[in-house]
């Protein structure tokens, strides 16, 4: 009876029960799965019950594996669901799962329409791959989508210069300053690249003629 259980759970609130709380916004959500189908989105009233159960474990009692359980169970109803994705991302860095928060940020990236917003969410996984698996092929592999998407994106590049330079792969360095170059509509910003395409040909590969080339195009 849903007056009645409108009562009851503004009093459970009021009394800080958050446990049983949970309890009864759990039945009220299983009651209403398989429920209508509003655009493209499945059960949106026990989407919302859920949520409620993610905030209540989070917020009033501190469980985030619990929580994480709830935002899960929203993605399965909601693949798109903002709100429950970025609580993930916020429990999964929090409690340092760091493989699980990697996987939650390629899921996001299939699902954003923004290249910009695409491109910064690569470039975070890439540096996740970096700082906490020591991965840098992986890293290396991520910061490449994020160029294949926006290919003048500044972190990337650097992140990929970095990589590059510090493994002395310096061809694949020297393709990466070719395509920004490329792709640069700053010319002073092109000239510097030029610059320093010659100065890896003259010092790092001992190639005199590429590197005259490149210093005539700065």
């Amino acid at each position: 009876y849903l007056p009645a259980h409108r009562a009851l759970s503004k009093l459970l609130r009021k009394l800080g029960h958050w446990e049983e709380l949970i309890e009864l916004t759990e039945t009220e959500a299983e009651t209403l799965r398989g429920g209508m189908l509003v655009g493209d989105r499945r059960d949106p009233l026990r989407v919302a019950r859920l949520a409620e159960i993610g905030r209540l474990w989070e917020h009033e009692i501190g469980d985030l594996e619990r929580a994480a359980e709830a935002y899960q169970r929203i993605l399965e109803s909601d693949p798109g669901h903002v709100d429950a994705l970025y609580a993930l991302e916020r429990i999964y860095e929090s409690t340092e799962k760091w493989l699980e928060l990697m996987e939650l940020l390629e899921r996001e990236v299939e699902l954003v329409e923004d290249e910009g917003w695409a491109a910064a969410l690569l470039q975070r996984i890439g540096e996740l791959a970096e700082a906490h698996h020591s991965d840098g092929n992986l890293a290396v592999l991520y910061y490449r989508r994020a160029l294949a998407i926006q290919p003048a994106y500044l972190p990337a590049l650097t992140s990929l210069g970095r990589i590059y330079t510090k493994g002395e792969r310096f061809r694949e360095l020297l393709a990466m300053f070719r395509t920004e170059a490329e792709v640069t509509e700053d010319p002073r910003r092109r000239a510097s690249i030029y610059l320093r395409i010659g100065e890896l040909h003259e010092l790092r590969l001992h190639e005199l003629d590429a590197a005259e080339d490149a210093y005539r195009e700065s």
